[in-house]
């Protein structure tokens, strides 16, 4: 599950994870696991990395076969993303969960998050709305969009779970 923060991947994750029987393996969880109750603000790259790492190994332990959870920024994070992941670039499938701007951003600014999290502040919000309008697949496997503007499509989602395992 790929998308911009406030696209709506986590929700999706985890009713499409419950679909498949498959774990869900997020990277803000990794982060927000790894992070809480530490005193100081760490360092949000190196969070990052650090939750990348975890990742990783928390697929390889379950054989590549789970539903991953991660906000890649285009540009940024693309190509370290791709090539951790690369292992399992035969059998991966990219769902990108696709809302409009305002969407994301109005949820990304009602959500509550830890200190690792970028606040909901003006720059934060542009990348955002930037992102939106520049999407990058990473390039790994079948690639699929879904729109997760409105309320969960039930309907729509059980569609996608049938597509992901045929």
């Amino acid at each position: 599950m790929t998308g911009v923060p406030g696209a709506g991947k986590s929700t999706i994750a985890r009713i499409l994870a419950v679909r498949l029987a498959r774990p869900v393996i997020s990277l803000d969880a990794i982060k927000e696991a790894r992070w809480s109750g530490v005193p100081a603000a760490p360092d949000r790259h190196q969070v990052r990395l650090d939750a990348e790492a975890e990742l990783v190994t928390s697929l390889e332990a379950v054989g590549g076969v789970a539903v991953v959870d991660i906000w890649v920024a285009p540009r940024r994070d693309t190509r370290r993303v791709l090539d951790l992941l690369h292992p399992w670039a035969a059998t991966a499938t990219e769902v990108r969960c696709v809302v409009p701007a305002d969407v994301a951003v109005t949820r990304y600014s009602a959500r509550s998050r830890p200190a690792h999290h970028l606040p909901a502040d003006g720059p934060t919000l542009d990348r955002i709305r930037d992102a939106v309008g520049d999407p990058e697949p990473l390039g790994l496997g079948r690639y699929v969009q879904f729109d997760t503007s409105d309320r969960v499509n039930l309907p729509a989602l059980e569609q996608l779970a049938r597509h992901l395992t045929s």
